[in-house]
């Protein structure tokens, strides 16, 4: 519920109470790269010798308290902001960095010409397929796109000097993502995404709604992908060798699937008994539908 009230503000520009979460930071972690925590969102800012870079500023507001802690820790100029992928709630406020790149996977500019609600960017100026390498001066951000993850314009945005990865909406440290907000995602695409990142070298992993940076969260929310993909493939294979297709969708629409796959390693997750049975019922509608 705390989400829907979050998402809503964010899309009507509405200020929310302050909270723990709506206390500004900027957190710095190393070789130039910080992170931005504030109002239950984070953002990776990377600042070169000749420009500073701004990942999914989210909306307005947020946007011009970015730009001022920006402000604080270097003269140069914002000249590109980063957008992780098309949904709404993460792509509002560029128009608060003037003269800055614009950057998103190609598929972006479809999703926001059908803005009805007028967040997201009028235009995306800079565009990539499956990796882009952007040079802020003494420092290089890479972007990359490993398939259709929490919609299908999924960017990772990693910067090798830092060792520092940030991704959004593809995990939550500790805890089962609410059901509620499954529906846009391709959960063979997220695990295929969190298993590739997991092997490179990591200091710190950003994650668009946590505080904590631990890299370990990151590789854990991948072997819970991929315990849960094991689960759910074993039994559609078993009822697929009894019955064909028909046979695994008539067990996932049945609800029989949700109610029986248990991970009991992952008990102890936020989220494990209120969300488990919608993420298996992801998985299972990722394997056997494709998306």
């Amino acid at each position: 519920m705390m989400k829907c009230i979050k998402i809503a503000a964010v899309l009507l520009g509405i200020a929310l109470p302050a909270t723990a979460w709506a206390q500004t930071a900027l957190k710095p972690l190393g070789n130039g790269v910080y992170n931005f925590v504030a109002h239950g969102y984070t953002s990776m800012i990377v600042v070169g010798a000749k420009g500073a870079l701004v990942v999914d500023p989210a909306w307005s507001g947020r946007a011009k308290e970015i730009k001022k802690a920006v402000a604080a820790v270097t003269r140069n100029p914002i000249t590109h902001v980063v957008l992780t992928h098309e949904h709404y709630d993460h792509v509002g406020g560029t128009e608060i960095f003037d003269g800055a790149e614009i950057v998103c996977h190609v598929t972006c500019q479809d999703i926001f010409d059908l803005d009805v609600l007028g967040v997201a960017p009028k235009k995306v100026t800079k565009s990539f397929n499956e990796e882009m390498t952007i040079d802020l001066g003494a420092r290089t951000v890479e972007l990359k796109h490993l398939g259709a993850g929490d919609g299908v314009a999924t960017t990772v945005v990693y910067v090798p000097s830092a060792q520092v990865v940030a991704t959004t909406d593809l995990y939550v440290p500790l805890a089962l993502t609410d059901g509620n907000y499954l529906d846009d995602k391709n959960y063979l695409g997220t695990r295929k995404i969190l298993n590739e990142v997991a092997k490179w070298p990591l200091k710190h992993a950003i994650s668009g709604h946590a505080e904590s940076t631990d890299p370990s969260a990151l590789r854990d929310n991948a072997a819970f992908l991929n315990d849960l993909y094991a689960e759910v493939k074993s039994r559609l294979d078993k009822a697929i060798a009894k019955g064909g297709a028909p046979a695994a969708f008539g067990l996932l629409l049945s609800g029989k699937l949700s109610a029986e796959v248990k991970l009991p390693k992952y008990a102890s997750w936020k989220g494990y008994d209120a969300h488990l049975a919608k993420h298996v019922w992801r998985m299972g509608m990722s394997i056997i539908h494709g998306g």
